[in-house]
């Protein structure tokens, strides 16, 4: 990561530059291309090819690339985010994995509940499966790059029927750029409180061979800075006060010990999009990805004495140094509190040396960090067959691996043999695809042609654990002491593995005209898993048109999503403070294990099922004069056997013992274990609401889009004993019930202007995770964003923007034993919370 001095000089070379050697068009794209996404021809949702957005029998939106382009963000998810308020997506500082591959929802769904797609094929997952109460393994899409797309088509309706596992609250299917041409620009931006500097660069081209193919390649660089929202921890201050060694811990990383809020990324994401006629119907296409992906983020700071003085509330109190500076405290020997039946440290006399004050004397704070590669690629053949029958075959293989790692850490169990860096192993990801798809016009009495699609899948999945270095999960010779890498233990090799499923499947999908204004979809699929048998599953959607001004549309439809075999065999170890007076331990070593293994069938865990849904939706569009339309859909989905993680119990003593008779890796340290599970049901209900206008306002033109989602989620069944209280809240009421967007453009001559608000509804905060649970009602908030561009040619334009205008925060927490661990603001939120940004663009085509 470089530092904001060198990314500024960096930013301002490579601006000059971009400046100087290019000529070409529009920076920013007119107003114009949201005004003709209403009559953009969409591919998602339907196998006929001349439908429409407004004539879609289920609601579909269309987010433009000029639309991406016009959020600060360079995660695809927040750019989603600001364009579709039902998709939300939280920030989770300090929680693992969950730092940098955010949970996205759609519909306040699971995140893998939403089917991923590009050009219409299935993306493969990521390789992080939430170890929090969701339990989702979901695509990252933050590794893909934006610029790569035309359009992205956003599905809001289950559609398992007709793509398959996962599409329970709907689609998005990103739409490759073909078309010829060269886009370039430079991007910074900065917070307002000096921190969060990130760098964005991108490049695409697309060239044309004569009138048979085309090939395009996009390319975009980030290098963000992290952020820190927090403040400093009252007993790291009180540590720093006592002077020299102490203060160290402090100055690492300037004015706090931890920091919360963005963490640092680079990241460099690459897609190429090709195809070729071969003859006049019959096209070869291929296209493919590659990412690279390094994150850094800070753990919970570690203090190293016991010190008394004020806490966040000003108040006087004693704050307890870690569990492991109780050895050898001030370089004396110390009863440590889970020694051997004597009391007295069994590990004095092997190591009568090791002292943690000598390696941290003013506590530590773990640095967690990933690398992520991620590939994809995709190749088919299609063409036509007569004048009716449209067929594709393809397929595809994708890849997605992380390693995780940890500096400024410790295994206190190997004392002075302990490095402080670790590997901790990874995770992998890899699917592969082979799909046959038919497209066949049916002549009938009917006016027009029945579309009819039918086809075959087959699909393999496959997830990996590899074990992390020796000293990551060492049990050490000084076993009565944490062992492991302090905050996140690696793999062991006994948990190492690879495991697998594979389904095949075939469908079909009509589409009937039965009037000009009466239009019906029936789709039926059937799938055979390896992991738990077959599903058949339907659809039925129609339209109707009552007026040319307004139409009524509709469907019902059963979905499911199968678990992965990632969820199924995840096996994760995280060590935590012990917070309870009661039992004598300094630390807990926590588990998330697989639901069919030893230690889970002590608490009911058994094999994984599919979750399994109900789609209902009904909406009306509108469209009362030109430029306008006004669009307005219910829904309910029902879906059972839903798979959450499950509370973590405690193992008594013969419980340990037995999975110690068993050999089950680690057991004779575990004291908590937990696993994923089908044990519950929910019903959730709401409404979307997207109106648009477009038309000309005094010399200029203006577009004005406002658009809402309210959901409403509620458990129909649960086992209390399986899924806690505090799992039950994060699923139900994390997300805010209300979200709405209003943005206006305008355009006039060589100036555009944007205005946004964002608005988010109450929400949530699971401000203690320990019984007793304690929660805190997070208030409405409301976001202004305002963007200018200007045009200097029709090669070059600039772009300079302003989020969160009156640099709005959060309401602070108000549990002080929260503040007191350094955190200001509520974890979890559904947006950022890092204050205004601003951010200027440069940009290029030709």
């Amino acid at each position: 990561m470089t530092g904001s001095l060198i990314r500024s000089s960096r930013v301002a070379l490579a601006i000059a530059a971009v400046l100087v050697a290019s000529q070409g068009s529009a920076a920013d794209a007119s107003g114009d291309e949201r005004a003709a996404g209403l009559e953009q021809i969409i591919v998602t949702g339907t196998r006929r090819a001349e439908r429409t957005v407004l004539e879609s029998n289920v609601p579909i939106d269309v987010v433009s690339n000029d639309d991406l382009r016009r959020t600060a963000t360079p995660d695809l998810n927040g750019k989603l985010q600001a364009a579709i308020p039902s998709y939300n997506v939280r920030r989770l500082p300090t929680a693992d994995g969950s730092i940098f591959v955010r949970p996205a929802s759609l519909r306040n769904l699971s995140p893998d509940h939403t089917l991923v797609m590009v050009n219409g094929k299935r993306f493969h997952r990521s390789a992080f499966v939430d170890v929090t109460a969701r339990g989702a393994q979901a695509v990252n899409l933050a590794l893909l790059p934006a610029n790569a797309f035309k359009r992205t088509e956003v599905l809001r309706d289950g559609a398992a029927a007709q793509y398959g596992s996962d599409a329970i609250a709907g689609v998005i299917n990103f739409i490759l750029n073909d078309e010829p041409g060269t886009d370039t620009y430079v991007q910074f931006g900065e917070y307002d409180g000096g921190d969060g500097q990130n760098l964005q660069v991108g490049w695409s081209s697309g060239f044309e061979f004569g009138d048979s193919g085309h090939l395009n390649f996009a390319a975009e660089y980030i290098d963000a800075d992290a952020t820190n929202n927090g403040i400093q921890r009252p007993q790291a201050a009180l540590i720093a006060a006592q002077g020299e060694p102490y203060a160290s811990a402090v100055r690492n990383i300037g004015e706090v010990v931890q920091r919360y809020g963005l963490p640092e990324q680079e990241t460099k994401k690459i897609f190429v999009n090709a195809g070729f006629n071969l003859t006049e119907s019959t096209q070869l296409y291929t296209f493919g990805s590659y990412a690279d992906d390094t994150g850094v983020a800070d753990f919970n700071y570690r203090p190293s004495l016991t010190v008394t003085g004020p806490n966040a509330d000003g108040n006087v109190v004693t704050f307890a140094r870690n569990g492991g500076y109780n050895i050898k405290a001030n370089g004396h020997h110390s009863i440590y509190q889970t020694a051997g039946t004597d009391g007295v440290n069994t590990w004095a006399a092997t190591d009568p040396d090791f002292n943690l004050l000598n390696i941290y004397p003013g506590g530590f704070t773990p640095r967690f960090g990933s690398d992520t590669r991620d590939y994809s690629f995709v190749a088919g053949l299609k063409g036509t067959l007569g004048s009716n029958l449209d067929w594709d075959l393809s397929a595809s293989t994708g890849s997605n691996r992380i390693e995780y790692w940890l500096k400024e850490s410790i295994n206190l169990s190997l004392g002075s043999l302990s490095p402080t860096e670790f590997d901790n192993g990874g995770r992998e990801q890899r699917e592969q695809d082979v799909n046959l798809d038919f497209v066949y016009q049916w002549q009938t009495a009917l006016a027009n042609p029945i579309n009819v699609g039918f086809g075959l899948e087959y699909r393999r999945e496959e997830f990996r654990i590899t074990a992390g270095e020796y000293a990551s999960w060492a049990v050490g010779p000084l076993r009565d002491l944490s062992p492991a890498s302090n905050g996140f233990p690696g793999a062991h090799p006994a948990t190492a593995g690879a495991w697998d499923s594979y389904n095949t499947a075939a469908y079909v999908d009509f589409d009937v005209n039965l009037t000009d204004r009466f239009n019906i979809g029936v789709a039926g699929r059937f799938e055979d898993y390896s992991l738990f048998g077959t599903t058949t599953n339907g659809k039925l959607a129609a339209r109707f048109e009552l007026a040319e001004t307004v139409s009524l549309r509709g469907a019902v439809s059963t979905g499911f999503r199968a678990p992965t075999p990632g969820q199924q065999y995840l096996q994760n170890v995280a060590q935590n403070p012990n917070v309870n007076p009661l039992v004598a331990r300094s630390v807990d070593v926590r588990a998330q294990l697989p639901s069919n293994s030893q230690a889970a069938a002590l608490f009911g865990g058994k094999a994984l099922t599919p979750e399994e849904s109900v789609n209902l939706s009904f909406g009306v569009v509108v469209r009362p004069f030109a430029g306008a339309s006004v669009t307005l859909d219910a829904y309910r989905i029902d879906v059972d056997d839903r798979i959450g993680l499950s509370t973590a119990f405690e193992l008594t003593a013969a419980q340990r013992q037995q999975l110690v008779d068993q050999n089950v890796p680690l057991a004779n340290e575990l004291t908590h274990v937990s696993f994923y599970t089908n044990s519950f049901d929910t019903r959730t209900t709401g409404l979307d609401l997207v109106a648009n206008w477009q038309g000309s306002v005094g010399p200029g033109a203006l577009g004005i889009t406002w658009a809402s989602n309210y959901n409403d989620t509620e458990y129909r069944r649960y086992d209390p004993v399986l899924i806690d209280e505090q799992a039950r809240v994060t699923f139900l009421k994390t997300i805010p019930r209300f979200t709405s967007h209003l943005s206006a453009d305008y355009s006039l001559g060589k100036w555009q202007l944007t205005a946004r608000g964002r608005h988010f509804g109450e929400w949530t905060y699971v401000a203690s995770t320990t019984i007793p649970y304690v929660y805190e009602q997070i208030g409405a908030e409301t976001f202004l964003d305002l963007i200018g561009s200007y045009q200097f040619s029709d090669s070059v334009g600039i772009t300079v923007g302003v989020e969160n205008v009156l640099d709005n925060y959060i309401q602070e927490v108000g549990l002080v034993t929260v503040r007191n661990n350094g955190r200001r603001y509520p974890g979890g939120a559904p947006y950022e919370n890092e204050g205004r940004q601003l951010y200027a663009r440069v940009g290029v085509r030709f």
